[in-house]
C-alpha cells in the first residue's frame, strides 16, 4: 500500500471491485426431492475420488444425509418447500485428517483430477477445502491453540469464490494505537446517512477501525484503508444498502468496500483491508463516547437510491 499524504494516496488507480449476481454468496435452498437427489448422485460421485479426500468426503456426506434426515423429523416440509440444511460437521479420525490437510496443501491452487482446492492462511486460523464435482465440499478450519472443526456441503462453498479475506495482509501494531479507533459503533448507527469515522495511522497510512476480536492478550481488528469519493471505480453503499448487499448474496458478509464515509469531512470509500493485531496486548483501552447523531451525516442521503447515483 502506498504512502498516503493527506487524502493523496499516491496511487490513483482504484481496486477493482464488482458485485456478483443476487444468491452467489449465499448457501442455495433446495426441496426435500433435491435433497434427496443431490445425496444420490454424490454416493455415486465419490467412488470415483482418488486419494485421501475420498474419505473425509464419504464421511461428510453421511453427516449431511443424517442431518437432513433429523431435518425431516424435526418437521414435515410440503413438496415445494425449499429450506436451507443445517451445518453438517463430523470428525474424522485424527490420521485420516493429517492426510486431508498434507493432500490439500500439496495440491493448493489446482485442478487436480477434476477437484479444486484452496488454502488460507490467517493470524488465528488455517482454512484448508477441497471441492469434488458432484460430491461437495469439504472445510477444515484449524484455530490456533483451540482446536480444529471439520464441515462438509453438497455443493461448491462460496470459499472457493475470490474473497477479501484471501491473502489478507497481517500487520503488527500496538492495541492501544488502533484500539481507540473503534467505530463500527458509528458505523452501524448511520444507517443511510453517513459515518464520520476517526482513524488512526499505520506506516504512513490511515485506516479505519471497523471493529474485530480478541482473547487473553491477542486482539485483532480489520483496519480498512480508504479513498476520495472522487477516485472509486464500483459500487457504492450506506450502512443499510451494504447490508441488503450482503443479505441479497451479492457481496460477501463484512466485505466493507464501497461504503461510504466521512474523514474530516470528506467524503471517501473503503476500499481494501488489512488484519491488525497485538499478540501481546495488555494494556487496557476505554474506547471514546461520542455523541452518535452528531457523527452521522443525513444531508439528503437519506435516500439509497443517492448511492446508487454515485456508482453510475
Amino acid at each position: 500500500m502506498s504512502d498516503q499524504f493527506g487524502f493523496d494516496f499516491g496511487d490513483h488507480s482504484a481496486p477493482a471491485f464488482t458485485e456478483q449476481t443476487a444468491g452467489a454468496w449465499n448457501a442455495p435452498d433446495f426441496t426435500t426431492a433435491q435433497y434427496v437427489a443431490l445425496f444420490a448422485k454424490a454416493d455415486a460421485a465419490v467412488r470415483g475420488i482418488v486419494g485421501p479426500g475420498r474419505v473425509l468426503l464419504a464421511q461428510g456426506l453421511e453427516a449431511a444425509k443424517a442431518q437432513h434426515a433429523a431435518m425431516l423429523a424435526h418437521r414435515a416440509r410440503d413438496a415445494g418447500d425449499a429450506y436451507r440444511l443445517w451445518r453438517s460437521n463430523f470428525q474424522p479420525a485424527p490420521a485420516e485428517l493429517e492426510a486431508f490437510i498434507a493432500h490439500c496443501f500439496a495440491h493448493a491452487g489446482t485442478n487436480y483430477h477434476g477437484i479444486e482446492y484452496k488454502i488460507r492462511r490467517q493470524a488465528r486460523m488455517t482454512t484448508v477445502a477441497m471441492f469434488a464435482r458432484d460430491v461437495g465440499t469439504v472445510i477444515v478450519h484449524q484455530w490456533a491453540g483451540t482446536g480444529t472443526g471439520v464441515d462438509y456441503y453438497p455443493w461448491r462453498d462460496t470459499f472457493f469464490l475470490d474473497s477479501y479475506r484471501d491473502d489478507l495482509p497481517a500487520i503488527f501494531a500496538p492495541y492501544a494505537s488502533w484500539a481507540v479507533a473503534y467505530c463500527a459503533d458509528k458505523i452501524a448507527a448511520s444507517n443511510d446517512g453517513i459515518a464520520s469515522v476517526p482513524t488512526f495511522v499505520l506506516n504512513g497510512r490511515e485506516y479505519i477501525n471497523d471493529g474485530g476480536c480478541g482473547k487473553g492478550s491477542y486482539q485483532e481488528c480489520e483496519g480498512w484503508t480508504f479513498r476520495p469519493l472522487s477516485d472509486w471505480r464500483g459500487p457504492t453503499y450506506s450502512y443499510r444498502t451494504q447490508c441488503q448487499a450482503w443479505d441479497d448474496g451479492r457481496t460477501e458478509r463484512g466485505d466493507r468496500r464501497g461504503l461510504v464515509v466521512s474523514v474530516r469531512g470528506q467524503r471517501c470509500v473503503l476500499d481494501g483491508v488489512a488484519l491488525v493485531y497485538d499478540d501481546n496486548a495488555t494494556e487496557t483501552v476505554s474506547l471514546p463516547a461520542g455523541d452518535d447523531e452528531a457523527d452521522i451525516e443525513v444531508d439528503d442521503l437519506d435516500e439509497a437510491g443517492e448511492f446508487d447515483e454515485l456508482a453510475a
